[in-house]
Protein backbone atom coordinates (compact mmCIF):
# COMPACT_ATOMS: atom_id res chain seq x y z
CA UNK A 1 0.00 0.00 0.00
CA UNK A 2 1.31 3.49 -0.65
CA UNK A 3 0.88 5.55 2.79
CA UNK A 4 3.14 8.28 3.59
CA UNK A 5 4.38 7.85 7.19
CA UNK A 6 4.30 10.90 9.08
CA UNK A 7 5.38 11.43 12.96
CA UNK A 8 2.56 13.11 15.35
CA UNK A 9 3.74 15.64 17.85
CA UNK A 10 3.73 13.38 20.37
CA UNK A 11 6.11 11.27 18.62
CA UNK A 12 3.90 8.27 17.11
CA UNK A 13 3.41 7.60 13.59
CA UNK A 14 0.83 7.84 11.52
CA UNK A 15 -0.03 6.67 7.86
CA UNK A 16 -2.36 8.66 5.97
CA UNK A 17 -3.23 8.36 2.26
CA UNK A 18 -1.38 11.58 0.42
CA UNK A 19 -3.37 11.49 -2.78
CA UNK A 20 -6.29 10.28 -4.83
CA UNK A 21 -4.15 7.10 -6.73
CA UNK A 22 -3.35 5.95 -3.21
CA UNK A 23 -6.82 6.04 -1.94
CA UNK A 24 -7.82 3.54 -4.73
CA UNK A 25 -5.19 1.23 -3.39
CA UNK A 26 -6.15 2.01 0.58
CA UNK A 27 -9.68 1.14 -0.29
CA UNK A 28 -8.51 -2.22 -2.52
CA UNK A 29 -5.92 -3.17 0.10
CA UNK A 30 -7.97 -2.43 3.05
CA UNK A 31 -10.94 -4.66 1.95
CA UNK A 32 -9.02 -7.20 0.88
CA UNK A 33 -7.28 -7.67 4.02
CA UNK A 34 -10.33 -8.00 6.21
CA UNK A 35 -11.23 -10.67 2.99
CA UNK A 36 -14.36 -8.65 2.74
CA UNK A 37 -16.59 -8.59 -0.42
CA UNK A 38 -17.17 -4.75 -2.14
CA UNK A 39 -21.00 -6.25 -1.13
CA UNK A 40 -20.68 -6.12 2.65
CA UNK A 41 -18.04 -2.80 2.46
CA UNK A 42 -20.77 -0.83 0.03
CA UNK A 43 -23.49 -2.16 2.89
CA UNK A 44 -21.73 -0.72 5.86
CA UNK A 45 -20.58 2.64 4.25
CA UNK A 46 -24.37 2.83 2.37
CA UNK A 47 -22.88 2.77 -0.35
CA UNK A 48 -23.91 0.94 -3.94
CA UNK A 49 -21.41 -1.62 -4.86
CA UNK A 50 -20.57 -0.32 -7.98
CA UNK A 51 -19.52 2.98 -6.03
CA UNK A 52 -17.31 0.76 -4.34
CA UNK A 53 -15.93 -0.51 -7.49
CA UNK A 54 -15.89 2.96 -8.84
CA UNK A 55 -13.90 3.76 -6.16
CA UNK A 56 -11.57 1.09 -6.02
CA UNK A 57 -10.65 1.65 -9.80
CA UNK A 58 -10.06 5.28 -9.80
CA UNK A 59 -13.01 6.51 -11.53
CA UNK A 60 -15.13 7.97 -8.79
CA UNK A 61 -14.25 9.93 -5.73
CA UNK A 62 -16.32 9.52 -2.02
CA UNK A 63 -17.26 11.70 0.84
CA UNK A 64 -15.76 12.57 3.99
CA UNK A 65 -18.93 10.73 5.58
CA UNK A 66 -18.35 7.44 3.46
CA UNK A 67 -14.35 7.75 4.17
CA UNK A 68 -14.93 8.29 7.82
CA UNK A 69 -17.28 5.02 7.63
CA UNK A 70 -14.09 2.97 5.42
CA UNK A 71 -11.82 4.24 8.61
CA UNK A 72 -13.54 2.74 11.20
CA UNK A 73 -14.31 -0.57 8.73
CA UNK A 74 -10.61 -1.35 8.76
CA UNK A 75 -9.48 0.05 12.11
CA UNK A 76 -8.02 3.29 11.53
CA UNK A 77 -8.22 6.67 12.39
CA UNK A 78 -10.16 9.36 10.48
CA UNK A 79 -7.85 12.28 10.08
CA UNK A 80 -8.29 15.79 8.06
CA UNK A 81 -5.17 17.73 7.10
CA UNK A 82 -6.03 20.56 5.14
CA UNK A 83 -1.88 21.61 4.66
Amino acid sequence: MNETESNKPDGSASSHCSSADNLVEWVRSGRESMRMPQSDLAKIVGISIVQISKIENGHAQTTLESLHKMCGVFGKPFVVDWE
